[in-house]
Order: C-alpha cells, then structure tokens, then sequence
C-alpha cells in the first residue's frame, strides 16, 4: 500500500498478480519519480528479486524510492507479538518528546 497526497499528481504503473510488487509514478517538482513498495516473500526470494529487477530495468526512470516490508523486529517492547509487551503502545510513540 502507498498513500499519497490527493493533491499529488500519480499514477499506478505496476501491480504484480501476487499483490508483492506495487509501482507508481509521481511527480515532484517537475520530476517524474517511480515509487515501489514491495513484500518480499519468505521462499522463492531469488526469482521474486530477478522478477523485480526486471520490470525495474524495463521501466527505465532515473528517480525511483523503494520501500520494503521487511517483517523486522526492531524494538520488542513494540513487538505486538513478544511476550515482553502488554501490548500497547508507548506515549512516547506518538509523541517523542514524552520519553
């Protein structure tokens, strides 16, 4: 998912049929910038990357921002999983200058 500002000139440009790769061209500044927001899956990583740089390669944009779901634990006091939670979020978490 990107959430992009209704003001924002965008259009979607990608979209595989597995729901992992999404692309999207925005313009800033009188820049055409290619955004991808990718989900990398657990198995078949090799193809899924190959797959990937290939629609980049065809694509040809100078600009590109990619972001990933990476499922990375950083902090397992936010980890809503972890057993060293009580699951909820911090007051800090929404306002850093509380901590």
């Amino acid at each position: 998912v990107l959430y992009i500002k209704e003001t924002m000139k965008a259009r979607q440009i990608f979209a595989d049929e597995e729901e992992k790769i999404l692309m999207v061209e925005i313009t800033m500044t009188q820049k055409q910038v290619l955004l991808i927001a990718i989900y990398a899956p657990k198995n078949k990583e090799d193809e899924f990357y190959r797959k990937l740089h290939k629609k980049i390669m065809e694509l040809e944009y100078e600009n590109i921002s990619m972001v990933r779901d990476s499922n990375a634990i950083v902090d397992t006091e936010l980890d809503y999983k972890s057993s060293k939670t009580d699951k909820r979020l911090p007051k800090h978490h929404l306002n850093p200058s509380l901590k």
